[in-house]
């Protein structure tokens, strides 16, 4: 049997004890999950989870991840009981875990009912004790490609510009979360941020010779921008007012090594004030929205 396969039938057993005559909980199916990624079966872990969940990240990426949240490096944890919803088709886990590389890390696991079992359907943490919104690391947004064309190398616009992308990206992003769909901001984005939120990967050559996207993609880029800022939605957040306001830069807007345009700011919102980050990718005739992260703090 090859090692790949030998993986993918410890996570079957991992996750399907039920055949054993013991129907797997959500914090077991939590747990055998974490176990695999403990033994180092990373891809068995990958392919246990639900189609939505691949969906938003490639295997590298996944593992990442894994890397940058320290869960790459557990040496224990422990499950608290979970909470059920959605008739029985929903189920949330806090995890919390000692590591090696980071310390103590608390993790939100959410599951779902796929292929006659509980599957990870998301992973979050918190961000800070002062964020309202967990963070999910484990979602492809806006990854530098691996290399620009000359024609993409761009010098960073003027502050006029920059306030007029701003203000244009954080609109559109809160019509998204106000239409509870985000087909339409998936849309208007890069071409190359389209690729990576489609597939998982990060294109050497984004855009370039592309094949237009089906139906079927457009779909997972949207479900997958959904879902990374579903917590906006489920608070039902408004941020239309900042359409009369003038944003607070961090400072002046740079072209980093890979082309990309980066600003950060706030805008001095209330109860919340509105910190974000942009990225910005050189597709003639203008600049497109390659990443966006918006946090809401008191």
């Amino acid at each position: 049997m090859s090692r790949l396969s030998s993986r993918l039938l410890a996570a079957f057993v991992a996750l399907s004890l039920g055949s054993c005559g013991k129907k797997v909980t959500p914090d077991g199916a939590a747990k055998a999950f974490f176990d695999l990624i403990q033994s180092g079966q990373t891809q068995a872990a990958y392919e246990s989870a639900t189609f939505a969940f691949k969906a938003q990240q490639s295997l590298k990426f996944f593992e990442t991840a894994l890397k940058e949240t320290g869960l790459n490096s557990i040496t224990s944890a422990s499950f608290d009981p979970p909470e059920i919803k959605d008739d029985q088709k929903t189920a949330k886990v806090n995890a919390t875990f000692e590591t090696k590389a980071k310390g103590k890390v608390v993790m939100h696991v959410t599951l779902t009912r796929e292929s006659g079992g509980w599957r990870v359907f998301s992973l979050t943490q918190p961000r800070d004790e002062r964020s309202r919104f967990p963070a999910n690391r484990f979602s492809v947004v806006g990854r530098a490609p691996d290399f620009v064309e000359p024609v993409n190398r761009q010098p960073a616009p003027d502050e006029a510009t920059v306030k007029a992308l701003t203000r244009d990206a954080l609109l559109r992003f809160n019509d998204a979360v106000q239409q509870r769909n985000f087909t339409e901001f998936f849309e208007k984005c890069s071409l190359a941020w389209q690729d990576q939120l489609v597939t998982g990967e990060v294109s050497p050559n984004p855009a370039t010779l592309r094949r237009v996207l089906t139906e079927r993609q457009k779909e997972i880029g949207a479900s997958r921008l959904q879902h990374a800022f579903q917590p906006f939605i489920d608070k039902d957040v408004k941020l239309d007012m900042i359409k009369d306001m003038e944003p607070i830069f961090d400072g002046p807007a740079q072209v980093s090594n890979e082309g990309l345009l980066m600003v950060s700011g706030q805008y001095a919102t209330e109860p919340y004030r509105m910190f974000f980050t942009l990225k910005f990718y050189y597709e003639l005739p203008k600049w497109k929205l390659f990443g966006i992260d918006v946090t809401l703090k008191k």
